[in-house]
């Protein structure tokens, strides 16, 4: 999945947004090297340019479009009917690598309209882990911050805004499965091919690379990153240019960093997690209302354009607002006094949604 994970996902909407209690209805590169006219290329050099040669000659010109496409969503599920992708951060040179994409690493398995996660961030104190699983089907996303044979406690999104600007608000922040392949590619980044090479064993080398200040897995760029490259080493089947194994470097300065390793496989048996998660979302969505609480979104309070968004949960499950792009939430309709979680008593609770 590739350089987004985590763009949005990789926030961790438990620590990020405001919390209802109350619950659901619902390698290396080639170097090209310039040598003076006047330079000598040895024996050994010239075999070495000729071998190099001989390997490449039958491999295809392949472009980043090319593996997008082979890698795309309705391409990956004509063929197969689920993937997973475990991806994990290294924890050399002090975790440097950790820091940076605020990740120990994540597994996420994925079928055809329903994407699950499995996410061990990195803490607020920048040290500890944070274990969180989370489920999204297109509709809202799941989230469960504990263990699941403990804790069945879940929080649900609430997107208070029309279906189509919640499908549009999904999508834009990766919380839409559709949104999920093994490769996505970001034309703003400037990805740049380097090599492919035939690996002779079914598979191809492809080696890309973009500058460190774009990067999208580095959250907070370190100092020694600066500067840099980011080295994208992939393995991709031969034949279809399916996406199985990442290698991500940093290189700056002369040396080489760890960054992260991504594999994905494809037709695999079924995380017992996303069973769990799928019953708990399963008793959100069904469950009998015991204890019913209102929970109530009004955009531009006062004005010819206020608008009022509602739904009915039960006391026992938590909530997590979203709202439309450029607008905040406060408790008061004059916008005084900002909105950051209800309180523990079974009330209802009306925000306010002033824009920025």
């Amino acid at each position: 999945m590739r350089k987004r994970i985590f763009c949005s996902l990789f926030v961790s909407m438990l620590t990020s947004a405001a919390i209802i209690s109350g619950c659901g209805t619902t390698g290396i590169p080639e170097v090209s090297v310039n040598l003076p006219e006047n330079s000598e290329v040895t024996e050994l050099e010239t075999e070495t340019v000729e071998t190099t040669e001989a390997v490449t000659a039958d491999i295809p010109d392949i472009t980043i479009e090319d593996i997008k496409e082979a890698n795309s969503h309705d391409k990956i599920f004509s063929n197969h009917s689920n993937w997973l992708s475990e991806v994990k951060v290294s924890e050399a040179d002090s975790g440097i690598a950790v820091q940076a994409y605020e990740l120990f690493g994540f597994t996420s398995f994925h079928e055809n309209g329903i994407a699950y996660f499995e996410t061990d961030y990195l803490d607020d104190d920048m040290e500890s882990h944070k274990y969180e699983t989370s489920l999204f089907n297109g509709e809202t996303d799941y989230y469960h911050n504990a263990d699941l044979k403990k804790d069945q406690k879940l929080f649900a999104g609430w997107y208070a805004m029309s279906d189509d600007e919640k499908e549009d608000t999904l999508k834009s922040k990766f919380g839409h499965p559709d949104c999920f392949t093994p490769f996505t590619y970001n034309e703003d980044i400037h990805e740049t091919i380097d090599s492919v090479q035939d690996a002779n064993d079914g598979t191809l080398t492809v080696i890309t690379h973009i500058p460190t200040e774009l990067c999208p897995e580095i959250k907070n760029l370190p100092d020694e990153w600066k500067g840099g490259k980011v080295r994208y080493t992939y393995t991709l089947d031969k034949e279809t240019l399916e996406m199985s194994e990442l290698v991500c470097e940093i290189v700056v300065d002369g040396k080489t960093y760890e960054f992260l390793t991504q594999k994905d496989t494809y037709d695999v048996d079924t995380p017992e997690g996303y069973y769990k998660m799928c019953s708990l979302v399963y008793d959100y969505k069904n469950d009998e209302i015991k204890e019913p609480r209102t929970l109530t979104v009004i955009y531009d309070p006062d004005t010819d354009d206020e608008e009022s968004f509602r739904i009915t949960v039960d006391y026992a499950y938590r909530m997590i607002p979203n709202i439309r792009k450029g607008y905040s939430l406060y408790k008061d309709p004059k916008g005084k006094i900002p909105f950051t979680g209800s309180s523990t008593e079974n009330a209802d609770v009306t925000m306010f949604a002033i824009k920025d």
